[in-house]
């Protein structure tokens, strides 16, 4: 036998061993690793995020709290818009251009008020949306590890190649 023989049939048999105790993936395994990336992917998706966000988004519109917050610009947008108007029929102005632009300028402000309410909200729900989806991911990925995983042959099959490696090493001629 040669120098190079030996190791490779342990090697070979390394690989014999870690097949034969091996475990072959059955069909309903394979069906469920498609379904399981799958299921990563769909998670993984930009859509799946705006969907989320767009989910949580209309949720938080129909809140109590945001109704609370609408109310509260509503109110302060009216006060501005009646002390603005008061100030100017103090002054004879209520009938005038400016008295005109001032009616207008109340319902700007309530309007503006409501747009930064809503692009704040959409904002947070966004980041709450990436913050879920990433735990979403981070479940999914430690429920889908492999199971019934054998780690004997695995152990087997590596530990004979690693021999493998210091028999050929052992049994190559030193050059001088």
């Amino acid at each position: 036998m040669g120098p190079l023989v030996a190791p490779l049939l342990i090697q070979g048999a390394g690989s014999l061993l870690g097949g034969l105790f091996g475990r072959k993936r059955s069909r309903q395994e394979e069906r469920r690793q498609r379904e399981f990336r799958a299921q990563l992917l769909r998670i993984a998706s930009p859509q799946y995020l705006l969907g989320l966000q767009q989910q949580l988004y209309n949720q938080s519109l129909a809140s109590p709290a945001f109704g609370a917050a609408r109310r509260g610009v509503f109110n302060a947008s009216t006060n501005m818009s009646n002390r603005l108007n008061s100030n100017l029929a103090a002054r004879g102005l209520s009938g005038s251009g400016v008295g005109a632009v001032a009616s207008a300028l109340g319902g700007s402000a309530m309007a503006g008020q409501l747009g930064q309410l809503r692009t704040g909200l959409y904002g947070q729900t966004g980041a709450q949306a990436g913050q879920a989806q990433s735990r979403e991911l981070e479940a999914l990925q430690a429920l889908g590890q492999p199971q019934n995983f054998n780690y004997g042959a695995q152990a087997i099959g590596g530990g004979l190649g690693d021999m493998s490696k210091l028999l050929v090493d052992y049994f190559t001629p030193k050059k001088s």
